[in-house]
């Protein structure tokens, strides 16, 4: 994987000739536009876990999402990531892709700026965007499906805490008890978003569309950490695609990691928006000209919005919205309501097998265990503080954050071999000769 830079990309302009290219792209993208990233030190995650004391990635899992125990931070938090977005504007990324001729564009963002620019979303074969996962434009009901759009007064529902019902089945509920027949269940509206451990309602269309584009002569990844296992497998089949061999390029202000190095065959590192500007120089699209300088963002270098945290900006935690780390634990360690198959299915999943330094923590885990065990008595006490140290540690020892969840049975077997090692025996009574006799 070589280097390049806008020099290179100008004195190299057949490298952009295609005659089909797929864009795709993550949070990074919509950092000039006000809205953070996920997984940086001022991203979302960090600020979940410094405001509301809960990983990020568990916020995000359906079953924190519906659990009554946590359904409640859930909505308030979703109400203020969508008014977040709501205020935000597409910037010369979205504009670029919206416009860049013969490509298609798989969006792992919720904001729905791409939309916002001009990109058609829809059903067809000939979309010229995809939602890996989802969108927050709509509110989708839980029982029968029904959707809606996330309105204002939907908002301010969310913001209280309370639940919205579905109207169509308090319609279908109504009719019935008019009718004399049996009551309906009536659903609660939910975001329409995919979330960890959730079956994708657009699996097979997104499967699809992906066989089409397994030809593509072009493959631009912008924005993305890559960690989102669902979305690794995906770039790693338009990679391994013959046709678009020579003609792999990833953007990002991070190097990605060594996994990458024969998956890629140029790394730009820097800035969407001045790849997007530079390319957009010498790529024929008439429409992202006209567009740049009505909006007046046509300069050299880009002047990046500061990544405001979400939580900070739009959530003012009350001591009753915070989550211990036992509870949250608990909350999405328990897959009663979830299938066994969800976390195979959803593009969202991000179980991924750890790696090397993997193993050297779990060796540090057991000696820390050792001296845990010491002070506390309870088995989740033993086991929280060990994985909260590591899910912060996380990014620097480049370990996955799935890895923290197959680590809990780990853990959890080795606190049973602990606890058994320390267990008193309790000597057997002796029978006297008296009861021996009878």
């Amino acid at each position: 994987m070589r280097n390049i830079d806008s020099d290179f990309l100008l004195n190299n302009k057949s490298l952009l000739d295609h005659k089909k290219c797929v864009f795709v792209v993550g949070a990074g993208i919509s950092v000039a536009s006000g809205i953070p990233d996920f997984r940086s030190p001022t991203g979302i995650f960090a600020s979940l876990r410094q405001q509301l004391r809960i990983n990020g990635r568990q916020l995000f899992t359906y079953n924190f999402g519906i659990k009554e125990g946590s359904r409640q931070i859930y909505l308030k938090y979703i109400s203020s990531l969508k008014r977040l977005c709501d205020s935000s504007h597409p910037n010369v990324t979205h504009h670029f892709l919206a416009n860049f001729p013969k490509s298609r564009t798989y969006t792992q963002n919720i904001d729905g700026l791409e939309e916002s620019a001009g990109m058609a979303f829809t059903k067809k074969d000939g979309t010229k965007g995809v939602y890996l996962h989802g969108n927050l434009s709509f509110l989708v009901c839980q029982y029968c499906g029904f959707r809606k759009k996330f309105n204002e007064a939907d908002m301010k529902s969310f913001e209280n805490g309370d639940e919205i019902a579905c109207s169509e089945c308090s319609e279908r509920r109504t009719n019935c008890m008019k009718n004399g027949q049996r009551k309906r269940p009536v659903g609660v509206l939910h975001p329409g978003i995919i979330h960890y451990q959730q079956i994708h309602p657009d699996g097979a269309f997104i499967s699809k569309i992906c066989e089409k584009d397994m030809d593509c002569d072009l493959l631009i990844v912008i924005g993305t950490s890559l960690a989102v296992e669902g979305v690794k497998k995906l770039v790693k089949m338009f990679c391994k695609n013959q046709a678009s061999e020579g003609k792999r390029i990833l953007v990002n202000l991070t190097k990605p990691s060594k996994e990458w190095g024969d998956y890629f065959d140029y790394f730009y590192e820097g800035d969407c928006a001045e790849f997007a500007r530079t390319v957009g120089s010498f790529v024929k699209m008439p429409k992202f000209v006209d567009k740049i300088q009505k909006k007046d963002i046509s300069k050299d270098k880009c002047d990046l919005i500061p990544n405001r945290p979400a939580v900070e900006q739009a959530i003012k935690p009350d001591n009753n919205d915070c989550v211990t780390n036992q509870q949250s634990s608990k909350i999405v360690s328990d897959d009663s309501c979830i299938d066994t198959q969800l976390r195979r299915m959803s593009i969202a999943n991000d179980d991924a097998a750890p790696n090397t330094n993997g193993k050297s923590s779990l060796k540090s885990l057991e000696s820390k265990l050792e001296v845990l065990s010491q002070t506390f008595s309870d088995e989740e006490a033993i086991c929280q503080p060990v994985l909260d140290e590591l899910l912060e540690n996380a990014a620097e020892a480049e370990v996955h954050a799935s890895f923290c969840t197959d680590l809990q049975d780990e853990i959890e077997n080795i606190v049973a071999e602990h606890a058994s090692e320390e267990k008193p025996m309790t000597p057997k009574k002796k029978k006297s000769r008296k009861n021996r006799r009878k």
